[in-house]
């Protein structure tokens, strides 16, 4: 139940931003299989979030708004590197 509370209240943000926010759970879905890397830089106090390039821009574009508004709603303050081009 708090997973799917979770994944609406980010169905929520992202809404606000797309085009077509009927697609928002399917974008969801697609960065819940998106592949990726997590880098923990315990040294410094950073933890790093590099995504692969989705399908499109503003794909990119709507996870970079779900992130940001986030930190911002949460009031967490730590250094987040969004990388939504990663090449292989």
């Amino acid at each position: 139940m708090i997973a799917y509370r979770a994944e609406t209240a980010m169905s929520n943000l992202l809404r606000e931003r797309m085009s077509h926010p009927d697609e928002a759970r399917s974008l969801l879905r697609a960065i819940y299989n998106a592949e990726g890397d997590i880098l923990p830089e315990p040294e410094a106090g950073t933890l790093t979030i590099r995504l692969h390039q989705l399908a499109n821009h503003m794909s990119s574009e709507s996870i970079r708004y779900l992130i940001v508004m986030n930190l911002i709603q949460q009031k967490q303050y730590f250094r987040a590197q969004i990388c939504a081009w990663f090449t292989n």
